[in-house]
């Protein structure tokens, strides 16, 4: 079992240094897109923490078990043990585009994210005063903080102040932006 253990950590190491050096290779590549690098940092961080996470089963195998099958973790299990993170998704976009936003979540959530998104839809009929409006759009930049990356519904590709807004944040935080409708934003 020690060998083992020591192969799998040499394996890990190597795998790490690989991906030091196809950073290296990346940033010299020439940028086709300002978030470029950083969407590239932030997978590759990803890929980094996968690596990470199998020396930590190692070390504690009661707090974090090896499942080496699907098979073997149960969803049911009582134990509260997780075999992967979810992804946490948070929908931007419009209000007005209220059924496109729950069609999304409805999407996102059936691919097993976890989805935040507006609940409440000043331009879709709900009613709420500048105070609440202000206060729901400081409630969504949290949010985003949370995201493992945002969801923008641009139908027609419009784009509003507001989700412009959010969209600016979470780059400027890093999380990764995915458009429903491919634009060059």
């Amino acid at each position: 079992m020690i060998s083992k253990e020591c192969s799998d950590l040499e394996d890990e190491k190597r795998i790490l240094a690989l991906l030091v050096q196809a950073h290296n290779c990346y940033a010299e590549l020439e940028s086709q897109h300002p978030e470029d690098i950083n969407e590239w940092t932030f997978h590759l961080h990803g890929l980094q923490q996968l690596l990470m996470i199998r020396r930590v089963r190692r070390i504690y195998p009661n707090e974090f078990p090896i499942y080496t099958k699907k098979e073997d973790f149960s969803m049911n299990d009582k134990s509260d043990k997780i075999l992967y993170k979810r992804a946490i998704v948070t929908i931007c976009g419009s209000t007005r585009f209220r059924k496109e936003i729950e069609e999304a979540a409805k999407e996102l959530t059936l691919d097993e994210n976890i989805v935040l998104m507006p609940n409440v839809f000043g331009h879709a009929g709900d009613t709420i005063s500048d105070e609440q409006k202000e206060a729901l759009d400081k409630l969504h930049l949290e949010k985003i903080k949370m995201s493992d990356f945002i969801y923008v519904v641009n139908k027609n590709n419009y784009i509003g102040k507001s989700t412009r807004k959010e969209i600016d944040y979470a780059r400027c935080i890093n999380i990764p932006v995915v458009f429903m409708i491919p634009t060059s934003l």
